[in-house]
């Protein structure tokens, strides 16, 4: 069963949650959720492929983690930065049912250097989670009359 809590708005942060089967096949979902959010607050064509590429990234890395019947929670938070007129977007994956997520690898950890501003893997009281926090830059529409 995929529940979607809708967006929730609050101290300058909005959100939106999606609880899925942890598996491979559900990657898809979690790529499109990041994107959709980051689209929806005018990420450029840039931002939009390194942000596919984290949370392909971190899905597959928690999913590796994950046990039987293991859920995953993916929550994709953006708050507005009005000091740089930008957005910073946040994608945290806690996974319940399944057993500790491990370090990132060398790779995964090069993969996410270069596609986030920060990351890394937690181990909160309730579930384990991969995590990654990335600043959008807004695109900018050329005027063909500049050109």
């Amino acid at each position: 069963m995929t529940t979607i809590v809708t967006s929730q708005a609050g101290d300058e942060v909005e959100h939106l949650s999606l609880d899925l089967p942890a598996t491979t096949e559900h990657l898809r979902l979690v790529r499109l959720l990041v994107t959709s959010v980051a689209t929806s607050h005018g990420a450029d064509l840039d931002d939009l492929e390194d942000l596919r590429i984290a949370a392909g990234e971190i899905g597959a890395h928690a999913v590796a983690a994950a046990g039987n019947d293991a859920r995953m929670v993916v929550r994709v938070g953006i708050r507005d930065d009005g000091a740089h007129d930008a957005a910073r977007l946040e994608v945290r994956i806690a996974l319940a049912g399944g057993r500790a997520i491990d370090p990132l690898d060398e790779l995964g950890g090069m993969v996410l250097g270069a596609s986030a501003d920060t990351h890394g893997v937690t181990e909160p009281p309730e579930a384990p989670e991969v995590w990654f926090v990335r600043t959008l830059r807004p695109s900018v529409v050329r005027d063909p009359a500049d050109d």
